[in-house]
Order: structure tokens, then C-alpha cells, then sequence
């Protein structure tokens, strides 16, 4: 896999910046890509991989979650501890009312939940 460098030079300033972080562009143009190399680097910098959700919302087993009611519930299971998780969502306009999940987030676990 090819470093993206000149994206992810972009991207780490909001690293630990308290924003939602929306990462867009054209079909197929490696948006999925950038959000691998953010997590590697993440593992990389020592932060514990049972820490960093990643969902995949294409893929089958995450069909499951429709609705923002859904999305909250699969997240807050995983979260068993009280340390900052990652939380990487995929193609998260698959879900419906995928925002208020988000949100609801962002107010909540403040410090407990870091987004992308």
C-alpha cells in the first residue's frame, strides 16, 4: 500500500483537535485507504488496538445496523472500558440517521470516544 503523505500530513493537525472528522471525496478515490493509514499509524504511536473500532459498513457483517438507534447500540458495547477509544466509520450514509448516533457521541463520551 502506498503512503498517502500529502493527505495524512493534512489530516494530523486535527488529530486531537474535539471535531468530528469527515474525510469525503469521489467514488473509489481511496477515502477507505487514508482512514487504514490513519489507524496504522495510530497502532504504530501505541495506541491499543482493542481501542480502535473500525466499521465497515458495506460489509455484510454490519448489515445489521440500519438506523442510528443501532449504530449506537453495536459502539457503546464496545466500549468495556473507560480509556479513549477511536472510532472509524465507513461508508456511514449506509446507515440512516447516521448523525444523531454520531452526535449523541460526541455530547456523551466526550472524553471516552475519539471520531473519524
Amino acid at each position: 500500500m502506498i503512503i498517502r503523505e500529502k493527505y495524512l500530513s493534512k489530516i494530523r493537525p486535527f488529530y486531537d483537535q474535539d471535531l468530528i472528522k469527515v474525510i469525503t471525496g469521489i467514488r473509489r478515490c481511496g477515502k477507505s485507504v487514508i482512514l487504514t493509514q490513519i489507524m496504522n499509524e495510530f497502532k504504530r504511536n501505541g495506541i491499543d488496538e482493542g481501542h480502535i473500532i473500525y466499521i465497515n459498513l458495506e460489509l455484510k457483517e454490519h448489515s445489521h445496523l440500519k438506523n442510528d438507534d443501532d449504530l449506537y447500540q453495536y459502539v457503546n458495547k464496545k466500549l468495556v472500558d473507560k480509556k479513549k477509544y477511536y472510532v472509524f466509520f465507513d461508508e456511514i450514509q449506509n446507515v440512516e440517521k447516521w448523525e444523531l448516533a454520531v452526535n449523541s457521541f460526541k455530547v456523551s463520551l466526550q472524553e471516552k470516544i475519539y471520531r473519524f
